[in-house]
């Protein structure tokens, strides 16, 4: 029984991330659950996508107390949004609660377009992570494989951010630097790979398609 109650209240804190990564993008936070499975499975909850696909009685509780889980969760995000609301929330309760802050599920700070590439290049070639060579003129961003150095590709006037932007991305613990060898390595972390598939991808194909129009 109590395995049962956990695992419906995982599937609740799910639906809340769902529904406040469906509001970011402005899309409808309706109950759906064949979006909210294959958003599960995206996201490695293929367990309970299937136990929740395989049982209509979750399927049907889901959908009979989606009223008052919103509401639920809309306090929530209310509390989120600040204001002055004295309450007292149990740490597990701040953990969720971070979690399914809409801003914390991309990228908040402002990166130049190549690093943006790099960072997508990082996932797509399976890199370790990425560290800059050289000095002043002689800077080159590369890219780290067990045995290889890859250059990476970086626009002129993305240089004078690049420092600065990595070094946010660690604060953010999109990379984890390793400060210890003659050259800071950004290493990269499964923070990355989310950020990539869900966000920064779709961001360059935009991009690139408004640029040929």
């Amino acid at each position: 029984m109590m395995e049962s109650a956990l695992a419906f209240a995982t599937i609740v804190q799910l639906l809340g991330v769902w529904r406040a990564e469906r509001q970011a993008t402005g899309s409808s936070d309706a109950l759906d659950t064949e979006n909210l499975l294959a958003w599960m499975r995206h996201h490695k909850f293929d367990g309970l996508a299937d136990a929740i696909e395989n049982n209509s009685a979750i399927i049907e509780d889901l959908r009979n107390e989606s009223g008052e889980i919103n509401s639920k969760l809309d306090q929530i995000l209310e509390i989120l949004s600040g204001g002055d609301i004295n309450i007292d929330i149990s740490p597990e309760m701040i953990e969720f609660m971070n979690w399914i802050k809409p801003e914390e599920r991309a990228v908040s700070v402002s990166i130049n377009g190549s690093l943006v590439k790099a960072m997508i290049r990082c996932i797509d070639d399976k890199l370790e992570g990425m560290t800059i060579m050289g000095g002043l003129g002689a800077r080159r961003l590369i890219g780290l494989k067990i045995g290889n150095h890859i250059p990476m590709e970086v626009e002129n006037d993305d240089w004078p951010m690049m420092k600065d932007d990595l070094e946010k991305l660690c604060d953010g613990e999109v990379f984890e630097c390793d400060y210890e060898l003659e050259n800071d390595r950004y290493m990269v972390t499964r923070k990355l790979e989310e950020i990539v598939e869900d966000n920064l991808r779709s961001q360059l194909e935009k991009s690139i398609g408004q640029s040929d129009e």
